[in-house]
Order: C-alpha cells, then sequence, then structure tokens
C-alpha cells in the first residue's frame, strides 16, 4: 500500500505549494559557436544569445498561471573544455525590466570544464560552484537532476506584468583569452512547478519505513534525513541482491513509489554541500509483499554501481581513491527496467557518516499515482446548529482500523479545536451513522465543524467543514472539498451577497455577486492551480464574512 496522502499534506505546507505543468513551452537558441574562439578582447568580455519567445500570455508571467519553470544551458563538449570559474550568466526578459544572475561564477576551480546544466528554482538546491574541487571535477558535465540559480526564488522576479513574448537575453561573461563553444540554451515556461516539501515542514515520520513518503509524477518530493536516528532497524545490509552500495548504517530516509511500467526513471537533485564527497548513499528495493521488512531485492538500475544504467558520473566519483569509493555528494539518477507493475519500491537514502541532506526527488516516468485506501468513506456530514445546543451528524461506510471521531470547532473557519470524542468500530463494512451534540457557546454566532477520524496508528483524515449559526438550522458548505474543476458552494439560507476567492498569500483570484437564493453557486476553477483557497462569503445576516478553506487538487 502507498502509505502517504499527498493533498492532506499539502494542508500543512500550503505556502510551499507548487504545481506541475501538464503543458511545457520550450524556447531554444542552439546557434553554435566554435570551440576557442575569442568572445572579445580584454576581461568582461561578452557574448550575448537572444532566445526568440512567442505565444505566451502579453498580460505577463504570473505565480497563478505561466511561469519560467526552468533554465538549460549547454556550454563546451568533452572535446572542448575550458577554465570556466570567470563565467558569469545572467537573463534578460523581453522587455528589458528584470534581469537574472543564473551564475555569479560557474566553478570555484580552475579546471577545464564544460556543462550541460538544468537550473531551476528551489531552495532545497544547490550551486554548482558551491560543491567540493573533487565533486566539480567528477560530474562533469553536470546534465543529472537540477541546480538552482544563484538566488533562490529569483524566477518570481519576472512575474512583474511585463509582456514575456520577444526577444530574452542570455549574456555570457568571462575573463579567459580563449572560450568554450557556446551550445545551446533553453527557457521551459509552464505553470508552476507543484513541490511536496517535507523538509520545510520539519517532518521526520519517513525515519522508518513503514511511514515513507510516497512520490509519484505529479510533483517534485523534497526531504531530508536531517535529525533522523542513526540506526535503522530495516538496514538493508552493506551488500544487497549483489549490490555493494554501503558501509554502515547511518540515518536514513525512506521514499517509495509504485511502478506503472516496468521502466522508470528518477532524478535525485540538492544534496547538501559538505566537507565530504561522500554525504549520500542511495539505493532503490523492493518493499516486501505484506510488512515493513528487510528488502533484499534491487531491481535492475537501482544499484548506485551500475555504470550502464546511471551514467559515467558514478564511474568517475566511485573509482576516485579520494573518495574512497562510497558515497556521493551531487545529483543522481535511476533508471530502472524489469519492474512489476504494481509492485511498490523504495528510494532508501542513507546518509554517509551520519551526514544530513536535503533530497530534491523527481519522478519522470514509470510512477503511478500515490494513491491510499481510505479508513473510512465519508458519506455526508451535517450541522444543525441552535440556541439549545449544536448536533453535528455524519455518516460513513467500510470502517478500517478507525479507532474514533474527534468533533473540531472553529469560529473562524481557520483555527480548530477538539470539542469531543465519538470511539468508532474498528473495521465495520456497512454504512453507519454518527451524531454529538455540542453545548458550549449557547450564543448566537457562526459556527464550523469537521470531523477527524482517527486511526488506531494515530494518522487520520478530515471530513469537509460545514457552517451553521445560532437559531438556524440551515447551512452554507462547499460541495467538494478538495475540489478539482469547480468549486461548488451549496446555500440554503438564501442569505448570500457575495462570494470572493483567496490564494493562501491572500491575492484574490475571483470574486461572485449577487448569489442572493442560489441554491449551488458553481465557480469554475480549472485554470486555478493547486493548493489551498480561502473562500469569504459575504451573508445579510453578519458583518463579517464566512471562511472557509478550500483545497484545490491537480486532475
Amino acid at each position: 500500500m502507498i502509505k502517504t496522502i499527498k493533498i492532506l499534506f499539502a494542508v500543512a505546507i500550503l505556502f510551499f505549494l507548487e504545481r506541475n505543468c501538464c503543458i511545457a513551452q520550450t524556447f531554444t537558441n542552439s546557434t553554435t559557436t566554435t570551440c576557442n574562439s575569442d568572445f572579445g578582447t580584454g576581461p568582461n568580455s561578452l557574448q550575448q544569445k537572444l532566445i526568440a519567445v512567442s505565444g505566451l500570455p502579453s498580460s505577463g508571467l504570473t505565480a497563478a498561471g505561466t511561469v519560467l519553470q526552468q533554465i538549460n544551458i549547454k556550454l563546451g563538449t568533452s572535446g572542448c573544455t575550458g577554465d570556466l570559474s570567470t563565467y558569469s550568466l545572467t537573463l534578460v526578459n523581453a522587455a528589458h525590466t528584470q534581469t537574472l544572475t543564473i551564475a555569479n561564477k560557474l566553478f570555484s576551480t580552475t579546471t577545464s570544464s564544460y556543462i550541460d546544466v538544468h537550473y531551476r528554482d528551489n531552495n532545497s538546491l544547490e550551486r554548482l560552484r558551491d560543491y567540493t574541487t573533487l565533486v566539480q571535477w567528477d560530474y562533469l558535465p553536470h546534465s543529472i537532476g537540477y541546480y538552482r540559480v544563484e538566488t533562490a526564488g529569483s524566477f518570481a522576479n519576472f512575474n512583474d506584468g511585463s509582456d514575456p513574448n520577444g526577444n530574452w537575453i542570455l549574456n555570457v561573461i568571462e575573463n579567459t583569452s580563449t572560450e568554450v563553444s557556446f551550445q545551446k540554451i533553453d527557457l521551459v515556461f509552464g505553470s508552476q512547478i507543484f513541490v511536496y516539501d517535507y523538509a520545510a515542514a520539519g517532518s521526520t515520520a519517513n525515519n522508518d519505513c513503514s511511514s515513507a513518503y510516497c512520490f509519484d509524477l505529479t510533483g517534485v518530493t523534497v526531504g531530508t534525513n536531517n535529525g533522523y536516528s542513526v540506526t535503522d532497524p530495516h538496514y538493508p545490509g552493506n551488500t544487497v541482491n549483489s549490490c555493494s552500495w554501503n558501509g554502515a548504517n547511518n540515518n536514513s530516509a525512506w521514499f517509495e513509489f509504485q511502478a506503472s511500467a516496468t521502466t522508470a526513471y528518477i532524478s535525485l537533485s540538492g544534496i547538501s554541500v559538505g566537507a565530504s564527497a561522500q554525504e549520500t548513499q542511495p539505493i532503490i528495493v523492493q518493499a516486501m509483499p505484506t510488512s515493513c521488512a528487510t528488502p533484499t531485492l534491487v531491481p535492475t538500475g537501482g544499484c548506485p554501481y551500475d555504470y550502464t544504467k546511471n551514467g559515467l558520473s558514478y564511474l568517475a566519483v566511485n573509482s576516485d581513491p579520494y573518495n574512497g569509493g562510497n558515497g556521493i555528494s551531487d545529483n543522481t539518477e535511476f533508471n530502472l527496467s524489469g519492474l512489476t507493475v504494481g509492485q511498490n519500491y523504495y528510494l532508501y537514502i542513507d546518509g554517509y557518516a551520519s551526514a544530513s541532506s536535503t533530497f530534491y526527488i523527481e519522478g519522470l516516468s514509470g510512477l503511478a499515482n500515490c494513491v491510499t485506501v481510505l479508513p473510512v468513506t465519508w458519506l455526508d456530514v451535517q450541522a444543525s446548529c441552535s440556541n439549545n445546543g449544536n448536533n453535528i451528524t455524519w455518516a460513513v461506510a467500510n470502517q478500517t482500523n478507525n479507532k474514533c471521531f474527534e468533533v473540531l470547532k472553529s469560529t473562524d473557519g481557520n483555527t480548530f479545536y477538539s470539542v469531543g470524542i465519538v470511539k468508532g468500530d474498528g473495521n465495520y463494512q456497512s454504512t453507519k451513522e454518527f451524531k454529538f451534540t455540542d453545548n458550549e457557546n449557547r450564543i448566537s454566532f457562526q459556527t464550523y465543524y469537521k470531523i477527524r477520524q482517527i486511526d488506531f496508528n494515530g494518522k487520520y483524515s478530515d471530513s469537509k467543514i460545514v457552517y451553521c449559526q445560532a437559531g438556524n438550522t440551515k447551512t452554507i458548505t462547499i460541495g467538494s472539498n478538495p475540489f478539482t474543476s469547480s468549486l461548488n458552494i451549496i446555500n440554503s439560507t438564501g442569505a448570500i451577497n457575495l462570494v470572493e476567492v483567496y490564494d493562501a498569500i491572500g491575492r484574490k483570484i475571483t470574486e461572485v455577486i449577487n448569489t442572493e437564493n442560489v441554491n449551488t453557486l458553481t465557480i469554475e476553477s480549472y485554470n486555478w492551480q493547486g493548493g489551498v483557497y480561502f473562500i469569504h462569503i459575504n451573508t445579510n445576516d453578519f458583518n463579517k464574512p464566512l471562511i472557509i478553506k478550500a483545497i484545490k487538487t491537480v486532475e
């Protein structure tokens, strides 16, 4: 069973949400220059490359729509290397309103180098020049995974409302007498990349395989092994299925995926910069069929020493006598084959000598979506409020491992607290109704409720949020929460006069007026990015709006 419900986790990390783009647009300049040609005379010589961009929204890039997702740059080749320690790269948008520093010096060392680098804008990634000298040498041309630009978060500077169509400019600034060849630059535009940032949330639940974080093709997963225990009871051993991959049982993190094809591709980036060139030891192993037991099987391509699958960078770093042959400290990949469709696999990451790191994990092919068998199936939740007490009723089907229900209450739709517990039925494969009466605060004001179902192992899932007010048994609710292509507001009060929708950082997305006496108000949301939204519902009965938190999922 895949154990992580990503949309529930997204509620806890709403400020770290980004989403994957279904259709990206790539604009390229691949007009090469001759190796060892001179960009100019004297220091700080300059070469400019224009990238023609068209077909993007003329109203400008925006976090809620189209953004710059990725920059790919290729300088030099294996037969054309040079001193890239003097090279700096900047990107200017078509309107010439913003300049992004991609890299202020590509390398810290003067060794002959060439690059084929993919840049993304995430603070869990590392700059190329920050790695040790040996790492900079061993992983040429650094084509695996992703690196970050000079300042994390600076892609957003392009979201300034200017027209992105036209010629963007790449400036290549250097201070050498002869230069490596220019090969290519790609600018990739699309919607925000969805990131499940477990590291930012401080979660350490995946310290054990029973709580492995699921990852799939819907977005990037960021995790860590910082603060994890240094011994793991399910450590596979130094050699697994003829794969000699490790030297000791250290602080490890567990990630899980399910194969949707016989082949899969996974990249692992953002390994934290440290003094050692052996920061991380990853492996992919097959999950046990019925329990979280020590894995014993490695699929083809899951061993870090599998050079034919994982690229020559492994051969270089693991044969380097200065590195000792164990562990990596830069980006890595897994080209897997021979997988069993429907089988679960672990990406197990062990910290060399207890070194901690962050991990930027992206599945690019062959992974099934993360799903979970829910402990209960929610059928309905209702709240009937009066000055004599508020009655909350709910119905569920197919209870599994269900310890209890916790009734949660709020006066603002945002902060909830517990007002009672109702015992569950463990395993009960039939429909059942439950009821709880809240006698707290029998005064006339708006009240929100939701029901939290809690497993015997402590995991939980929440129902939708319902609303009522004392003296009025009618309610206003979100018809489906989470929602997908449309947001439905079910109104039995007849009192709504204005609905406003705000995103997680307070920007108004839309508003609807003249909604009084509309039983079901449908707001189209197909072009909204996935994440958390706050629905402000203004009624004729109260001066303050009813605020309901709702979650948009990716279809």
